[in-house]
């Protein structure tokens, strides 16, 4: 893939992979419709391991979050890739419905790079036309979180 590999993987190292990934994201959005929910996973070996995921259901998320979780301690960053539901700046006491029911959700394009030093995510928001064709963005948001994040989802601080 031609990712960087370099000691300590903060964002000055996650963000280019980020925005990588992020770039290929756009154009499976373009081409297919739909964005293909993936994790990469860079092992402190060296070697890099793609997951397809499979299901949908709120409880295999459930699984697949703690699977990343436990294999973290094993990997130097981890990428994820997918389209979801999303609330741009959340509440400060954080969310207490399901993201897909909140009256100010929107749909996008989220890539996570996490390392033990923190998460770079890049998110590009987007909408679809009358036939559910995805209309190009260039509204992208970008986050930095240092430590667990403040409203824990699936995905999200998998290093603590």
């Amino acid at each position: 893939m031609g990712l960087p590999m370099a000691q300590g993987m903060d964002r000055e190292k996650l963000e280019p992979i980020a925005r990588e990934m992020m770039v290929k994201a756009s154009k499976n959005l373009k081409n297919d419709g739909f964005v293909a929910f993936a994790v990469i996973l860079h092992m402190k070996n060296g070697r890099t391991i793609p997951v397809s995921v499979q299901g949908d259901e709120d409880s295999d998320k459930e699984h697949l979050g703690r699977t990343l979780r436990g294999l973290a301690r094993e990997c130097k960053f981890i990428v994820i890739i997918n389209e979801m539901w999303l609330v741009l700046n959340p509440p400060e006491a954080g969310i207490s419905m399901p993201v897909r029911n909140h009256p100010r959700r929107i749909e996008g394009i989220c890539v996570s790079a996490q390392s033990p030093h923190g998460e770079f995510m890049l998110v590009h928001k987007f909408e679809r036309d009358s036939n559910n064709v995805p209309l190009e963005s260039t509204e992208a948001h970008t986050v930095w979180m240092e430590g667990p994040p403040p409203t824990p989802t699936n995905f999200q601080g998998l290093f603590h």
